[in-house]
Parts: structure tokens; C-alpha cells; sequence
């Protein structure tokens, strides 16, 4: 058995309905089916916080190493690395040596003296 909703169905069943309880059934549901609650506090109860503004060498740093590790997908020991890797570029560029075995790098000659 199949039941078709039609407009004149609803409209008839809502009209029934609306005489059943005496005009408005709307707030007939209201006033069944809702509950009002009130709460009430014995005392005002609340916690006062202050905020501060002021920002610690590790907040910054671990502030910078978020943001080197989200943008370029750095770490601290990454930063360390480019950091002695720049130094030594920069001696040798000043200095003249920088070690590791470069053209720059000292060497020392050992002769044949096998006669």
C-alpha cells in the first residue's frame, strides 16, 4: 500500500490538526514540549587573567625555527650547518685557506730522493 503526499493532504491534515486544539497548534507544542531552566550562581565566581606581551630568546627562537621548518623545510641543525658552512666559505674567500683540501688549501710537495 503506497500513500502519495499531495498539498490538499497536508493543508487537510494541518486544518485537522489546528481544531483539535482549539486554533493554534504551534503553541500547543510550545507550551508541552519546551522547558525553561534558570541557573543561578550562589556567589560571581570568575578568574581574572592577565596577558603579557613579552616574548623570551626561546620563544623567539623556537618562534624562527617554526618558520624556517614550515617554509623551507629546515631544522636547527640544518641552520647550524649553513651557518659553519658560511663562515668557512666566507675564510676562505678572506684568508685564503680554509682547509678541507681545496685548491686553496696548503700541501706539501715530498720529493723522489731515491738515487
Amino acid at each position: 500500500m503506497t500513500s502519495s503526499w499531495t498539498l490538499d493532504t497536508v493543508q487537510n491534515s494541518w486544518t485537522k490538526l489546528d481544531t483539535d486544539y482549539e486554533g493554534d497548534f504551534c503553541e500547543h507544542l510550545v507550551r508541552s514540549e519546551v522547558a525553561v531552566v534558570t541557573v543561578r550562581l550562589a556567589s560571581p565566581v570568575y578568574t581574572r587573567s592577565v596577558m603579557t606581551l613579552r616574548r623570551t630568546v626561546a620563544d623567539k627562537a623556537s618562534q624562527v625555527g617554526g618558520i624556517f621548518g614550515l617554509c623551507a623545510g629546515a631544522s636547527v641543525i640544518t641552520m647550524v650547518e649553513m651557518a659553519y658552512w658560511a663562515a668557512k666559505a666566507a675564510r676562505a674567500l678572506c684568508c685564503g685557506g680554509g682547509g678541507g683540501g681545496g685548491p686553496s688549501s696548503k700541501s706539501t710537495k715530498v720529493e723522489d730522493q731515491s738515487e
